[in-house]
């Protein structure tokens, strides 16, 4: 009777021992999932914003410019009026007033991100799983001991 408990307690050892295991694989799991959003969220903020200043700095430089183009047409009206106006209209096929290149490169690691957090979800769904398969374990081994009391 005595070995029968002995057994008892050192199957119930190993189940907390997987146990612990398991719930530590799924705490460092949700750790890494909150760690990847919060730093996908904070990249994705500091990308929205230097693509705000980056706009408002353009759209500055192209009023800057602009103004700076009408006010030499104004003074050498007479000299080249045509010449002005080419340049003018050069300068603003220039400026990408809607920054492409940084919203493409935001979407782009919004994307990785989700996608991180994506693959460390199904870990944390393949360790659940695994966690609640070894309670099952457990649950048959402690009903049949008592069985045998």
């Amino acid at each position: 009777m005595g070995n029968m408990f002995d057994n008892l307690g050192k199957g119930l050892n190993d189940f907390t021992k997987q146990a612990g295991k398991i719930a530590g694989n799924i705490g460092d799991t949700a750790g890494k999932i909150t760690k990847d959003v919060a730093k996908g969220a904070g990249k994705l903020a500091g990308d929205a914003g230097k693509m705000t200043a980056a706009v408002a700095g353009s759209v500055a430089q192209s009023a800057a410019v602009a103004s700076g183009e009408v006010s030499k047409a104004a003074d050498s009206m007479a000299k080249g009026t045509v010449s002005i106006a080419k340049n003018v209209k050069d300068s603003a096929d220039k400026v990408d007033l809607f920054n492409s290149k940084l919203r493409a490169k935001a979407v782009e690691d919004y994307n990785n991100a989700v996608e991180r957090y994506e693959n460390v979800a199904d870990d944390l769904a393949k360790s659940t799983q695994a966690l609640y398969d070894l309670r099952k374990i457990a649950i048959v081994h402690v009903k049949c001991a008592c069985q045998v009391c």
